[in-house]
């Protein structure tokens, strides 16, 4: 008995070969589009993650800055080439801070290169800078470079309000090179604090 081919119906394996061709373009096309996506994310997070811990840490520093005074007796007059590597403030309590940037191993977090430190007084060094984050240059530029509070003869060393200008600069730290940000950040902070009488 002979089968019409009229009554058949259904694909031929060529128009099965080329469907399947299709779908798999499609679905390779769909995966790249979806691994670009996750890359980016990742990265967008990453740069969102280190501007919030470089602006952390430029924002402990405005706030000592601002609420202490430049120790000016800690500096030495060779060290304004043109920037310090390290702030010494004072309070009105007379406790002094130091900041700098510092790649001990003891004072860092596991992990992470180098990092901006503080100590009071005579205390222990700690640091200040988030965990994943390495500080790869900080500058503290102060103006004037002469105490405004200091009388030389019958006036004042400086007429203006000590400021410092802050340079930053920090990495996240991160094992895909194409994950890693790095974060430049700089702000001027005058001091608030006024002894002049």
């Amino acid at each position: 008995m002979l089968i019409s081919k009229k009554n058949q119906t259904g694909f031929t394996l060529m128009e099965i070969v080329v469907g399947l061709a299709l779908f798999g373009v499609a679905l390779i096309a769909l995966t790249d589009i979806y691994l670009l996506s996750q890359k980016t994310q990742n990265k967008l997070v990453g740069e969102t993650r280190i501007q919030a811990d470089a602006r952390f840490v430029m924002e402990v520093l405005a706030r000592e800055i601002r609420m202490n005074l430049i120790d000016y007796t800690a500096i030495d007059p060779a060290d304004f080439s043109p920037a310090l590597g390290y702030l010494p403030l004072i309070d009105v309590a007379g406790n002094r801070l130091v900041f700098m940037t510092t790649s001990s191993p003891a004072i860092c977090e596991p992990g992470t290169a180098s990092c901006l430190a503080v100590k009071q007084n005579d205390s222990a060094w700690a640091s200040i800078t988030p965990r994943g984050v390495n500080i790869l240059k900080s500058e503290f530029y102060i103006y004037p470079e002469a105490d405004p509070y200091t009388i030389v003869g019958n006036q004042y060393a400086a007429s203006s309000t000590p400021r410092v200008t802050i340079i930053l600069s920090s990495e996240n730290i991160t094992s895909k090179q194409a994950e890693k940000n790095i974060q430049n950040l700089q702000t001027t902070v005058s001091s608030r604090v006024y002894k002049r009488f």
